[in-house]
């Protein structure tokens, strides 16, 4: 299973997006590590944008689709 978390979009960003959590580690699918990207709590803003990493969603997809195979 995956976990999404809301942190910054890249390290010293003030940007949030949703990031997609690997599976028993604290990186992201895009690479970079949590601690690195400091997670957000919620904000208004946050949940009404809902902006999701492309990079994480990128390789989210070809995971998906490869289970299906």
């Amino acid at each position: 299973m995956y976990e999404m978390c809301a942190a910054s979009a890249t390290p010293g960003s003030p940007n949030t997006v949703w990031h997609v959590i690997s599976h028993n580690t604290r990186n992201t699918l895009c690479g970079h590590a949590l601690h690195l990207i400091r997670p957000h709590s919620l904000t208004a803003a946050a949940i009404l944008t809902e902006l999701h990493c492309p990079a994480c969603m990128a390789v989210f997809s070809t995971l998906m689709h490869a289970d299906q195979r």
